[in-house]
């Protein structure tokens, strides 16, 4: 079966994601929903029911869940999630 990888960078980035709204809510409620939310598109796209959607790199593509975006490579065990950001930071340093 397919399956969801994450590169050591796109988990960082994750991670800070979702410490930063922990804190900035005293909660983890709304990381807890917004990383069940990222995992479900994902899987979604794992099983062929979404392509995500197109960047100017030819073999990254991306999802979006409320402010976040997932850039992600199809590989031959399934997808690998390469970088994660909250499109409020900076758009001008993405890669991609």
């Amino acid at each position: 079966m397919p399956q969801i990888t994450w590169s050591p960078e796109a988990f960082e980035q994750l991670d800070d994601i979702l410490r930063f709204y922990d804190e900035r809510n005293a909660s983890t409620a709304y990381g807890d929903r917004l990383f069940e939310k990222l995992m479900q598109r994902l899987e979604s796209v794992q099983k062929g029911l979404r392509t995500g959607e197109m960047t100017g790199t030819a073999r990254v593509r991306f999802v979006f869940v409320d402010c976040t975006m997932a850039f992600f490579e199809e590989t031959a065990a399934g997808i690998e999630v390469i970088h994660v950001r909250d499109a409020r930071r900076d758009p001008e340093t993405s890669p991609f």
